[in-house]
């Protein structure tokens, strides 16, 4: 298994979760002489460099207008750190907002989060403010593509679990570590099943998994368990998104996950050197683990990083589940579609697309380096 949340801004932007509101903020910044101060990381739907970033403290899930709020800037990153002082403290509803078109207002496209929630709307207060240090408030952004549109997915645990984070992911490709288009949370209460909604997310068709989360890490590692949507027992991965789960603007789309198969994150990674002819910037490496030499059938897990500007690309895939795998690699000018000017290649395979006749990864018990390939141009 491949294979890690309109109206004006300040006046509704957590209401858009669930109406699509939006208005201007007309909030202060805490200043500096405060010494409360909050922590954590921001969970973004994709990379983006120098946009403005805002956490909302509100006394209402309607934002009318904000108590406080703490701003940032976006790093480029899809994992952020980020510490601040302020000055409110109680019980508060809060959330996370990056505004991708810099217009001033929640518009399609932005990012947003509440604390612990995704995108669903809190019904009381979601995060408690003490004096002193406030660490681990984690926000997972979802990519806002419009009012109306909530899809409800129906996750079914393997067995009855209470007081751990699940978390709910739609993305537009199946490659871990470059962020997710939608997210959820619910906390497990002792039953076995839970219909999780996801609200505003754009239209399209796209991969769903999810995340039991018993470490608090909030995306994959050790101790967590995952699942994909639509795998299969030899490849949890399904090869394509077409058929998961099709949005239109306007409705909405209910499903329970097709299989009970989870995956086991490792303690262990995988690290190796990807070896192209040349540069190729502009491109995503993925690899993937494949427990046949079948990718027609989907795949085990995988990961995936910008190629960068060297023809030598060092990789590390962390936590990936023991078995022994073929390795395949590629280099795509876009990650779902491989196409001619591509690279491809199997660790101790032949071309393109001529796989080894054994397995050439086995890994258990330690992390596996040396896993090197040189991937060939697709004709």
């Amino acid at each position: 298994m491949k294979k890690i949340f309109y109206l004006i801004l300040a006046v509704v932007l957590m209401n858009c979760a669930s109406n699509g509101g939006g208005s201007s903020d007309t909030s202060t910044t805490t200043s500096a002489s405060v010494t409360n101060t909050l922590q954590g990381k921001f969970f973004f739907p994709g990379t983006q460099n120098g946009k403005p970033l805002k956490i909302f403290i509100s006394n209402s899930a309607a934002f009318g207008s904000p108590v406080e709020t703490l701003t940032f800037t976006t790093t480029n990153t899809i994992i952020q750190s980020y510490s601040q002082t302020f000055a409110s403290k109680g019980n508060y509803f809060v959330a996370a907002w990056v505004d991708v078109d810099s217009s001033g207002t929640l518009t399609p496209g932005d990012y947003y989060g509440w604390y612990n929630l995704g995108s669903n709307t809190p019904g009381s207060a979601n995060m408690t403010l003490a004096s002193g240090s406030n660490t681990g408030k984690d926000f997972h952004l979802s990519t806002h593509g419009g009012s109306g549109t909530t899809a409800t997915i129906t996750v079914t645990l393997p067995g009855v679990d209470t007081g751990k984070s699940l978390y709910l992911f739609i993305d537009n490709d199946a490659h871990l570590g470059n962020g997710a288009t939608g997210v959820t949370r619910v906390t497990t209460n002792g039953t076995q099943s839970y219909a999780m909604p996801i609200y505003n997310v754009p239209a399209g068709n796209y991969y769903v998994y999810a995340i039991l989360d018993a470490t608090g890490s909030g995306g994959i590692d050790t101790g967590n368990i995952m699942l994909y949507r639509g795998g299969a027992n030899a490849n949890t991965t399904p090869t394509s998104a077409a058929g998961l789960l099709a949005y239109t603007m306007g409705g909405n789309s209910t499903f329970t996950s097709a299989n009970n198969i989870w995956l086991t994150p490792s303690a262990y990674s995988v690290s190796g050197t990807i070896t192209l002819p040349s540069a190729q910037p502009t491109k995503t490496c993925v690899i993937k683990y494949d427990l046949d030499n079948n990718l027609a059938n989907g795949y085990y897990f995988s990961t995936s990083m910008p190629c960068g500007s060297s023809t030598t690309v060092n990789f590390t895939s962390p936590n990936v589940p023991t078995a022994n795998y073929f390795v395949y690699v590629e280099a795509l000018t876009n990650i779902n579609a491989p196409a001619s000017g591509d690279y491809t290649g199997y660790v101790g395979g032949t071309g393109t697309s001529t796989p080894p006749g054994a397995t050439t990864l086995a890994h258990f018990g330690a992390n596996s380096t040396g896993v090197n390939v040189t991937p060939t141009v697709i004709p």
